[in-house]
């Protein structure tokens, strides 16, 4: 992880990604969903902006659902990634 001269602490990277529209539902799950998904595409090699992007579709898709698992599938965030 990158680190500021002369410093132990992470360098934040910081840039702007906008979101996703959506017809929001409920909240829960969006932030599991968005965590998971920046998580799992980070661990795939994904580059951050892309990673960040594919979190926020994801995080769109979970709040348009009811319930306690609203994470959307890699079929769907892929199917509005190729839409947007």
């Amino acid at each position: 992880m990158p680190t500021a001269a002369g410093s132990s602490s992470p360098v934040a990277h910081r840039s702007w990604s906008p979101g996703s529209p959506s017809s929001r539902s409920t909240r829960t799950g969006r932030g599991d969903a968005h965590a998971g998904v920046l998580a799992a595409a980070l661990g795939r090699g994904a580059g951050l902006p892309d990673a960040v992007r594919r979190a926020n579709v994801a995080a769109a898709l979970a709040v348009t659902r009811s319930g306690p698992a609203t994470a959307p599938t890699a079929e769907e965030t892929d199917a509005l990634l190729a839409g947007a």
